[in-house]
């Protein structure tokens, strides 16, 4: 069994922790599933909502409320795309937040796969960066995001989680 502070996800936790996020909104499916348990395994508690679109308006109001950005977690595909409602309206209300999704496997990025959507093509209108989290740059990423998230003016910023990382 993997030791689920030492992947990716452990230390995007990890990081976000440090950084002040006590709350992450979403729904738990698939590919995200690891990030919520390293997010629970860090004191980040993760908070169920009915809809992607509720988990980014939720961050949004954290995001602007607490100067701490707010966080959204979704899936990828219909997951990802679910949230560009609450992600717009963080960018036009100012509020630092992360939009994380879940992505497929290296290997199948690029594919013509079930439910693949370009995370990147999505969210680069509605946030201020849209990043992958590559693998051996996790810390580097996580802390480009917050501070482009949180600079003036604050507001989302996306990382994109691949499956096998």
């Amino acid at each position: 069994m993997t030791d689920i502070r030492r992947t990716t996800v452990g230390v995007l936790a990890k990081r976000l922790q440090a950084y002040g996020v006590r709350y992450a909104f979403g729904i738990p499916s698939g590919q995200v599933l690891p990030a919520i348990e390293a997010f629970e395994a860090h004191g980040i508690r993760f908070v169920l909502v009915s809809h992607e679109m509720t988990a980014a308006f939720m961050a949004d109001v954290v995001g602007r409320l607490t100067g701490v950005p707010g966080v959204a977690l979704a899936t990828l595909g219909p997951g990802a795309t679910n949230l560009a409602t609450g992600v717009g309206n963080a960018l036009l209300d100012r509020s630092p937040c992360l939009v994380i999704t879940g992505q497929v496997p290296t290997a199948q990025v690029g594919r013509r796969v079930q439910m693949h959507v370009d995370h990147q093509q999505l969210f680069r209108p509605l946030t201020k960066g849209s990043f992958r989290v590559p693998p051996g740059r996790t810390i580097e990423t996580i802390d480009r995001a917050v501070r482009l998230a949180t600079a003036e003016p604050p507001g989302p910023v996306h990382l994109d989680l691949l499956e096998d990382f």
